[in-house]
């Protein structure tokens, strides 16, 4: 049970408040745009909001871009796909 609970402390601690704020955000996009056919145009797009924002901030440096945020991204891409396929029963 410790080396479960370290797991989480660690993973909590890797994913931090941003990341799951570029997960939730990932995941909803990708919902909003699940009904678009064939699948992968949404996933595709969702990922490119994704890049595009990491983009901005390091060319703008009002914010810091960082491979970890794109990582979060593809994580929320995964949860949401998960989620439209369920909803839409694919």
């Amino acid at each position: 049970m410790k080396k479960i609970l370290e797991y989480f402390r660690v993973a909590y601690q890797w994913i931090r408040v941003d990341g799951l704020l570029h997960i939730m955000a990932s995941a909803i996009f990708l919902a909003l745009l699940g009904w678009i056919r064939p699948f992968w145009i949404p996933m595709v797009a969702t990922f490119l909001i994704g890049a595009g924002k990491e983009t901005y901030d390091l060319i703008t440096k009002k914010g810091t871009a960082e491979w970890h945020d794109i990582i979060c991204d593809v994580i929320g891409i995964v949860l949401g796909g998960f989620i439209v396929y369920i909803l839409m029963g694919f």
